[in-house]
């Protein structure tokens, strides 16, 4: 997640490892629901292209 955080943030990995224990649990869920949005946009496309 770290490196999700620094390509597509441009966080500092000291950024998150400095945050409280609390503010670091919900970084991970907005990325893991960051995650999960991307993925059902690939899928997406891909299934329109597999429509053609």
């Amino acid at each position: 997640m770290l490196f999700l955080l620094f390509r597509y943030k441009g966080w500092e990995p000291s950024k998150y490892y400095w945050m409280p224990a609390g503010e670091q649990k919900i970084i991970r869920a907005f990325m893991k629901k960051e995650i999960e949005e991307r993925n059902e946009e690939i899928d997406s496309i891909n299934n329109s292209l597999n429509m053609l």
